[in-house]
């Protein structure tokens, strides 16, 4: 049976659709209840972008809101420096705009209060409508659209960042341009030198794996935060983002197998699969223990560790599970380790700006 037939899509689209409801019922609740984080914080402006890779669906925008530290507000600024973010999702919920929180936090920052800072919080196409490779694309069209714009982003200091798959957008970018950089090939700069001096990874899709392996989590009624992610939701997941850009291309189950085993390898969409040297200089991974994601995102972050010529941040947050900023509050557990966390952000951003700072 063709895994990228009509009825294959339909049976997929029928999963995440549920998924989605789901998910939007839960955050109803979250949002009713007082426990949802809400942030009165506003964006300076919202954009639209059209995305240059256009699919059988057609062409599509992609939004992009930005907020600006006070310093940046001043007409007289010139340009200023810029970190793109990327939310998680796993490439199919909407859940652009929970990372207020992370952006509220680093426009508060002492060290960036008075810097003059851009956060663009940017989306992109989800699946399994816009499968793999959509959301990268927009992910490089957010990128491509910073570096058309020197009057506005000062083209030294671009960072990228993200959650969970957005993490994994913003880490493979980074190696991708990386890569391109020393080939001599890079689009940005001079060509040859790294244009991206950073990313922030807060648990990435490290690295795509045929086979999930879990971690040990407490038994019982869940007390940790964090968000569960079953295999079975987790499935869904891969099956949307993976499905085939095509329908019925290719034509057989093995022939699909194949095409997707190739893709998962590729450093762009498994950034442990570049070679450290392809990553920026500055780098912060968290990850959290009972996340099955934390087992590719510790071995990335012990392989990059070796490597002397980069400065590796973050840890794993124990007690904690997936997405467990989004989730915790004052006085309760992970709350200090997630301040601890955007506090090293927001010195990696101050430091790629020029500001003396241990990080």
């Amino acid at each position: 049976m063709s895994t990228t037939s009509l009825s294959a899509y339909t049976k997929v689209l029928l999963k995440a659709k549920l998924l989605r409801g789901v998910y939007l019922f839960d955050d109803f609740k979250r949002r009713v209840s007082g426990n949802g984080n809400p942030s009165p914080l506003q964006p300076f402006e919202t954009i639209t972008i059209p995305s240059t890779k256009p699919t059988s669906k057609g062409n599509r925008n992609i939004t992009i809101k930005i907020y600006k530290t006070k310093a940046a507000l001043d007409s007289n600024v010139g340009p200023v420096a810029v970190h793109l973010n990327w939310h998680g999702s796993g490439f199919v919920l909407p859940m652009y705009g929970t990372d207020i929180g992370f952006i509220e936090h680093l426009l508060n920052h002492p060290l960036l209060a008075s810097y003059p800072l851009a956060i663009l919080d940017c989306d992109y196409a989800k699946a399994p409508e816009y499968p793999c490779p959509a959301a990268p694309d927009d992910a490089r069209d957010a990128i491509d659209y910073v570096f058309r714009n020197p009057r506005l982003y000062d083209l030294n200091k671009v960072t990228l960042g993200g959650f969970s798959a957005g993490a994994n957008l913003a880490m493979g970018l980074s190696v991708d341009l990386g890569n391109q950089a020393h080939k001599g090939v890079s689009p940005y700069g001079d060509g040859k030198s790294h244009p991206i001096p950073a990313v922030i990874a807060f648990y990435p899709v490290a690295k795509w794996v045929s086979e999930r392996v879990d971690v040990p989590v407490p038994p019982g009624p869940q007390t940790w935060p964090g968000i569960p992610l079953p295999k079975e939701v987790t499935d869904i997941f891969d099956d949307s983002y993976w499905f085939s850009p095509v329908l019925n291309d290719p034509p057989t189950a093995e022939e699909d197998r194949a095409r997707v085993k190739a893709w998962m390898q590729m450093p762009l969409y498994s950034p442990a699969c570049a070679d450290s040297k392809e990553f920026p200089r500055y780098i912060e991974l968290v990850t959290c223990e009972y996340d099955h994601l934390s087992i590719e995102g510790e071995k990335l972050r012990e392989a990059l560790s070796k490597d002397m010529t980069k400065q590796v941040y973050g840890r794993r947050i124990d007690g904690v599970g997936h997405s467990w900023d989004l989730v915790t509050a004052p006085g309760q557990t992970g709350y200090k380790e997630r301040c601890e966390m955007y506090d090293i952000a927001a010195r990696i951003i101050a430091r790629v700006g020029g500001v003396e700072v241990e990080i």
